[in-house]
């Protein structure tokens, strides 16, 4: 992966953490419904706020049916990945701050004025004095009502009804139809809780200074403090553990997508909580792109190492001899990175992997057993190495993993296990107890799950706190281990000594070839010297005879053409010569 690729990631997530810092706090507000709302101080008893509806057999939950019709009660979804509305269902929690009512009447009816009276209100737990005695029960508190008139008109007719905004803490929530007179309707209550979503929530500015101080104390300054800080904390890491996961781009993203996804889809509320309780983890965010994207290009260069091991099997010589002869050849592939002294360090890519090399000790090929190392070129693997045939395997690798170690028991020396000869067996089991790792066992996760609960408000995320501090605890790291055993340093002198054969021998067959050639060609330059000195002999002695019988004039006609045809032949000659030499002394005696 690039580091420009990175860099637009890197700005884009910049761009969406301050987005949706800006969204969790910058709510559209709760719409005003069609009711007129008014306040009541009234005060209900919680045996009385406590009683609920009764709704039809096979009607929804929040449904009742009058003799003139009936009326339902329903709320829409805060959550954008799942539009629609759903009817209210008792004891469930309503998060948006508006809800709608539903109703139909029939027949020959008038519109009917009516009123729904709301009640929020917290329980307590308070001692009462009765008589001598004492006791503990559960009372109504902060008790806050709202009378909103309702018109329930003839046909089908909706009503949205808008309730208190509650970021805080969830109320309790208990509501009832009366009609004009003010007499209850029969059966027509119900009962929830109620907690607002925080994009509801007004900002807490009103200018574009107030927005830029914002922007820079939860998502500028945050992310650039923190991308330092994880600059420095991901050299540390990738000094232990050579490299970091290797996902590259694809693999993050799918993992950023479908935790997004996953996220919004699942725990939208939840996540609209801690971002506007904790506005930095946006900026935050941006730190941990960064984090992972210096994981990613940081470290030292990957390098692909071939293990090869040969197996041997018995044979024969050709003078009939015991001999061994290479049946097959065992071959494994590892990643690796050399370390600051020349040592080779595997590296397995993954998460949890990088992790284990992080937190544990990750195992090495020390440089003074790699003897038998081979640089390759032009092959998948960067360099070989040539196990000894001897071996089981050409190398043997356990990657660090992680895994679970509470140990919840420890082991007792020889002093503790005398000073226990004497008492029960009951005793010498408790004192095997690691009581103190069980206790942090315990303790922290509470801790953890309680502190995050008080500032979040949030199940959820007070139960991933306290899984995770559980997590850390008992996690243990397995080192792993790798072995290699190289081959003879004179098995390498032996295939160098078979490599140097080979080429001596097609050497020495080149050689003959050329010898060949040369010999033919001598062989053939000799034979034709002779053939012309033949003939230019014939000629000199035909010359003569014709001097003598006086017959020059009649045969120099032919001479010339005795002599024309030697000269052709000398030229033919030299033209099928391939490698003339002036040194060839056959040449020479051609010539003269």
């Amino acid at each position: 992966m690039t580091n420009r690729t990175f860099i637009a990631l890197g700005v884009l997530m910049l761009v969406a953490s301050a987005t949706i810092a800006v969204v969790a706090v910058d709510g559209a507000g709760a719409g005003a419904g069609a009711s007129t709302t008014s306040n009541d101080t009234a005060d209900y008893s919680l045996e009385e706020l406590r009683q609920g509806g009764v709704k039809p057999a096979g009607a929804p939950d929040s449904a009742r049916q009058f003799s003139w019709g009936f009326v339902s009660v329903r709320h829409s979804e805060p959550n954008p990945m799942v539009p629609g509305w759903k009817y209210l269902e008792s004891g469930s929690t309503v998060k948006t701050d508006e809800l709608t009512v539903y109703s139909g009447r029939f027949g020959d009816v008038d519109d009917m004025d009516a009123e729904l009276v709301v009640v929020y209100y917290d329980t307590e737990r308070v001692t009462v004095q009765d008589g001598n005695t004492t006791r503990r029960e559960t009372v109504v508190a902060n008790q806050t009502t709202e009378r909103k008139e309702i018109d329930l008109q003839s046909g089908y007719a909706t009503t949205n009804v808008s309730l208190q905004s509650h970021y805080d803490d969830s109320k309790e929530v208990t509501m009832w139809l009366e009609n004009g007179d003010g007499d209850p309707l029969e059966g027509a209550r119900w009962t929830f809780t109620h907690r607002s979503i925080p994009t509801t929530q007004s900002i807490g500015f009103s200018t574009w200074g107030g927005l830029s101080m914002f922007l820079f104390w939860n998502v500028i300054g945050p992310g650039i403090l923190g991308t330092l800080a994880g600059f420095k904390q991901g050299h540390s890491m990738l000094k232990q553990a050579g490299r970091g996961p290797g996902l590259g781009l694809g693999g993050w993203g799918f993992i950023a997508i479908v935790g997004i996804i996953g996220v919004a889809w699942t725990a939208w509320y939840d996540l609209a909580v801690v971002l506007t309780t904790l506005p930095i983890i946006s900026g935050l965010t941006i730190a941990a792109v960064a984090f992972v994207a210096y994981l990613e290009v940081g470290g030292g260069e990957t390098k692909r190492a071939l293990f090869r091991r040969d197996e041997l099997g018995d044979a024969q010589s050709p003078t009939g001899e015991d001999a061994k002869h290479v049946t097959y050849t065992e071959t494994d592939r590892l990643e690796f990175v050399e370390t600051d002294d020349g040592d080779l360090m595997p590296v397995k890519p993954g998460i949890l992997p990088f992790i284990a090399r992080w937190r544990g000790t990750a195992p090495t090929l020390s440089v003074d057993e790699l003897q038998t190392r081979l640089e390759n070129q032009g092959d998948a693997s960067d360099v070989e190495f040539v196990a000894d045939p001897l071996e089981d395997e050409a190398v043997h690798y356990t990657a660090p993993s992680l895994g679970f170690d509470l140990a919840l028991s420890s082991e007792l020396d020889d002093d503790e296990l005398e000073s226990l000869e004497d008492r029960p067996e009951w005793a010498k089991s408790a004192a095997r107890i690691n009581w103190g790792r069980i206790a942090s066992l315990v303790a922290l996760p509470t801790v953890a799950f309680y502190a995050t609960r008080a500032y979040f408000g949030l199940f959820s995320a007070a139960s991933l706190a306290a899984l995770a501090t559980f997590l850390v605890l008992a996690i243990r790291v397995d080192t792993g281990s790798v072995n290699f055993e190289p081959a003879p340093y004179h098995q390498l002198n032996a295939r160098a000594a078979v490599a140097e054969g080979r080429t001596t021998y097609d050497d020495a067959k080149t050689i003959e070839a050329l010898e060949e050639i040369a010999w033919r060609e001598q062989s053939t330059t000799a034979l034709e010297a002779r053939a012309l000195a033949s003939r230019r002999d014939k000629t000199v002695t035909e010359r003569m005879n014709e001097g003598d019988l006086g017959l020059e004039d009649d045969t120099s006609t032919d001479v010339d053409e005795q002599s024309d045809r030697a000269r052709e032949d000398e030229r033919e000659r030299q033209r099928r010569r391939q490698s003339p030499d002036p040194d060839d002394e056959d040449l020479v005696v051609a010539d003269d």
